[in-house]
């Protein structure tokens, strides 16, 4: 079996590391408050001590695979709902539905601002001229 070396990690791979533990504590916790839950028992269906959640949830500590499908289980989620994505997730139908709808949202928020957009424009072109006419009286 092959196994990691026991060199210490560079100062890189372990904010990487520490990033990674943080935000699966935070999906930990937010998953957690979603169904209800306190981290006792949380703890308790999920065959963890109370104290070992609270240190998932807020130190990010590391735990092992069955340690993640006994918390998944317990919250009634996916494995992969409580692991922080990378830069290889590819996305699904429901990613791209909720990108739409935000950009929906964005978008009827920016039409309801152009009315202050032009007036802005406005203001803009007034202060130009004012400038303009400021220059040609010291100009004289």
């Amino acid at each position: 079996m092959a196994r990691r070396s026991r060199q210490s990690d560079s100062p890189e791979a372990q904010r990487r590391k520490s990033e990674l533990l943080t935000s699966f504590g935070r999906k930990v916790r937010q998953a957690r408050t979603k169904a209800g839950l306190t981290q006792a028992q949380l703890g308790q269906g999920a065959g963890l001590a109370q104290s070992y959640i609270f240190e998932i949830e807020t130190m990010g500590a590391n735990v092992t695979l069955e340690a993640l499908a006994s918390l998944a289980s317990c919250l009634k989620v996916s494995i992969k709902d409580l692991v922080p994505e990378n830069e290889f997730e590819t996305l699904t139908p429901a990613s791209i539905s909720e990108l739409c709808s935000t950009l929906e949202r964005v978008a009827e928020s920016l039409s309801k601002t152009s009315g202050l957009l032009s007036e802005v424009q406005r203001f803009a072109e007034l202060r130009e001229r004012l400038e303009r006419l400021a220059e040609k009286g010291t100009e004289r």
